[in-house]
């Protein structure tokens, strides 16, 4: 290790600290911001799901494309109150953020999208059970259809954008989980290599 720390020094390393990098605090509102960012992206897909379902079952002639509409409808409703509560409930993050505090925070928004991705899984199964299972229900066949094919449509949207989300915030997070300790890297601002201390 001795040996290592002098070949780094005599190769013309720097020193530097976790001071000197981003704070847990800027990392954190990053987070934020990209969190705030994806809820504009799914309310618009919301609002888009309630305004063409209202007009789409109000111009509807069949049984499944009213009950496609109608349940689109329903889940555009069910997102954008989600989406309120989520805006009402979520705190700014402090500038005197600790690193521990930083990475709890962190695992936690990405559990939630991890566990989203999971769920969405599970919608987009039924629909296809709804789908698969329509004609043994005689008489509510066309209605089932049109509940299916929406559960899969919203479904699939949110697998997609929980999935993205979540590999989003996976990459912004990384650097609050490198390991502490001491770190010897290429510089890259020179050709020698870089003498680094994380502090927790």
């Amino acid at each position: 290790m001795r040996t290592m720390i002098l070949i780094c020094l005599f190769l013309g390393s720097s020193l530097s600290s976790w001071g000197q990098d981003k704070r847990p605090y800027d990392y954190a509102r990053a987070s934020a911001a990209e969190q705030k960012k994806g809820m504009y992206l799914l309310g618009g897909w919301s609002l888009a799901s309630l305004g063409v379902g209202a007009v789409g079952y109000g111009l509807s002639q069949g049984e499944e494309e009213r009950a496609f509409h109608e349940m689109n409808m329903i889940w555009g409703g069910i997102n954008l109150a989600i989406i309120g509560g989520s805006v009402l409930l979520m705190k700014p993050a402090e500038p005197g953020l600790s690193l521990a505090d930083a990475r709890k925070k962190q695992r936690k928004v990405q559990n939630i999208y991890l566990i989203n991705t999971g769920l969405d899984l599970l919608y987009m199964g039924a629909g296809a059970a709804l789908l698969a299972t329509a004609d043994r229900y005689p008489g509510q066949e066309e209605g089932r259809r049109g509940y299916g094919k929406s559960i899969l449509l919203q479904g699939g949207f949110l697998f997609a954008y929980d999935g993205f989300e979540y590999l989003v915030q996976k990459r912004l997070g990384r650097p609050l989980f490198r390991e502490e300790g001491w770190s010897c890297r290429p510089a890259s601002s020179s050709l020698g290599l870089a003498l680094r201390y994380r502090f927790p």
